[in-house]
């Protein structure tokens, strides 16, 4: 029974296999949180959860801190590949940054010092992406009218608990790619529960071509729109 499953016997029960070397699809999760932010479960319980669910690959997007990181990596056995990542939460919109190398300031609410387009031009400095992150979730949706689509590199369009929200998104990305932006459409759970209900892993999963199961390979296949965003079905 997933839905009852303890952090503790799923790491007893995960099946290891050696990490890829090699070019293939691999699928993971990039928006997780832990009790460094509002998670519900520690980095461990995320860990696990992702192995028992046969993610490759996870980004930990705790709100403003990067707590996690030395967690995440400490903990991961080589088979899961973890990225370093953080949520901007702001107060017109949130935001994902992937594949940081240090923290990146998400107080973006004061155009005058430091503003979100300063936020997205620092993680692309570091060699990371950036991702807009459930732009019609009500109060928490996209609001920053003077963002720079073009610093913009991933939107969710498919986000596990917006419901109806997704076809906005999904007209959204639409939109900008009409509009010439080259923009990579992701999945994100949002999970703040590893193993419960709507929040638990494995439910939606962003497949991504990579040339190896690392973390700038998969960052690489996500800057070049090498992926898709499924529920189940796989492409061979």
């Amino acid at each position: 029974d997933l839905q009852a499953a303890t952090p503790e016997a799923v790491a007893a029960t995960a099946t290891l296999e050696p990490a890829a070397q090699t070019a293939g699809w691999y699928r993971g999760e990039l928006h997780s949180h832990s009790t460094h932010s509002d998670g519900r479960e520690d980095v461990a319980a995320v860990v696990a959860s992702a192995l028992h669910h046969g993610l490759d690959f996870i980004s930990l997007t705790d709100h403003f801190t990067t707590a996690g990181w030395t967690e995440l990596e400490r903990l991961a056995p080589p088979e899961l590949c973890v990225m370093r990542g953080l949520e901007i939460t702001g107060h017109r919109g949130h935001a994902n940054l992937h594949g940081l190398q240090s923290w990146v300031n998400p107080f973006v609410d004061d155009p005058q010092s430091w503003n979100i387009n300063n936020a997205a031009q620092a993680v692309h400095a570091q060699g990371g992406l950036f991702c807009v992150n459930h732009p019609f979730a009500l109060d928490l949706g996209w609001r920053y009218h003077e963002f720079d689509w073009g610093l913009c590199d991933l939107i969710e369009v498919y986000h596990h608990l917006e419901g109806e929200g997704n076809s906005r998104q999904l007209a959204l990305w639409d939109e900008l790619l009409r509009a010439g932006q080259r923009i990579t459409g992701v999945a994100g759970t949002d999970s703040h529960d590893p193993f419960r209900g709507r929040h638990r892993l494995g439910q939606v999963v962003t497949v991504v071509h990579a040339n190896a199961l690392e973390p700038s390979a998969i960052i690489e296949g996500l800057r070049r729109g090498a992926a898709y965003v499924s529920l189940g079905t796989e492409l061979h």
